[in-house]
C-alpha cells in the first residue's frame, strides 16, 4: 500500500498549479503592407517638399490708369538736354590790323587814327592782353572795361565794349561760335573776323 504524499509534496504540487498562468488570447492587429506604407511615406515627403519649395507669391501691384486724354499706348519720354541759348549778351575788345576793310580806329581815345600793325601783331596783342588780365575766370566787368578803354579800336569802346544782346545769324560764324560757347564772366580766346581780332566776354542777361 502506497504511502500518502507528504505535506511538503502536497504544498509543492499546489504551488505549481497556481504558478501556471492562464493563456491570454490577443486579437491580432492588422499591419499595413510594405507597399502601402511606402506610398504613404512618399506622399507625405513630396507634400512637405512642395510646400517648402513653393513660397507664396505676392500679388502684382495694380498699374495706375492713365489720366483723362492720355494715350495709353505711348511710353514715357525722358527729358532731353536743355535747348541752347538763342541770344547772349556780349562785350568785346577789337584790335584791328592794316588788312581789314577799314584800317582806322573808331575808339574815342584815338578816333580816326590809321591802323598800321600786321595781322600777326594784332594776334599777339590780343593773346598777351588776355593772358595778362583776362584769362582767370570769372573776370570782373571792371577789368574787361579797362582793357576796352586801352586797346579796343571799335566804336563800341564808348559803351565799354558792350554790344548788347546778340542772336545767331547776325555775325561771322567764328564770332558767334565763341560768343555762344562762353559762360558768364568768361573771356574767349582771340577770335578772327574780317573786322580784326576780338576778345569776347559774356555778360549776365540783365546787363543787356
Amino acid at each position: 500500500m502506497a504511502a500518502p504524499p507528504s505535506k511538503a509534496a502536497r504544498s509543492e504540487s499546489g504551488s505549481a498549479a497556481a504558478a501556471v498562468p492562464t493563456p491570454v488570447v490577443s486579437t491580432p492587429v492588422a499591419e499595413a503592407s510594405p507597399a502601402v506604407a511606402s506610398a504613404a511615406t512618399t506622399s507625405a515627403v513630396e507634400s512637405a517638399a512642395n510646400a517648402s519649395a513653393s513660397p507664396a507669391v505676392p500679388a502684382p501691384l495694380p498699374v495706375p490708369a492713365p489720366g483723362p486724354g492720355a494715350d495709353a499706348s505711348q511710353e514715357p519720354v525722358a527729358a532731353g538736354p536743355a535747348a541752347p541759348a538763342e541770344a547772349v549778351v556780349i562785350a568785346h575788345v577789337l584790335i584791328k590790323h592794316k588788312d581789314v576793310a577799314n584800317p582806322v580806329s573808331k575808339a574815342p581815345r584815338n578816333k580816326g587814327a590809321p591802323v598800321t600793325r600786321s595781322l600777326d601783331d594784332a594776334r599777339r596783342t590780343a593773346a598777351a592782353l588776355r593772358m595778362k588780365n583776362l584769362a582767370a575766370a570769372p573776370v570782373s566787368e571792371a577789368a574787361f572795361e579797362s582793357a576796352v578803354l586801352q586797346f579796343s579800336e571799335c566804336a563800341t569802346a564808348k559803351k565799354k565794349g558792350r554790344m548788347g544782346r546778340i542772336e545767331r545769324g547776325q555775325f561771322a560764324k567764328a564770332f558767334e561760335d565763341a560768343a555762344f560757347g562762353l559762360e558768364v564772366h568768361h573771356v574767349s580766346e582771340p577770335v578772327e573776323t574780317p573786322l580784326g581780332v576780338h576778345l569776347l566776354m559774356r555778360l549776365p542777361d540783365e546787363a543787356a
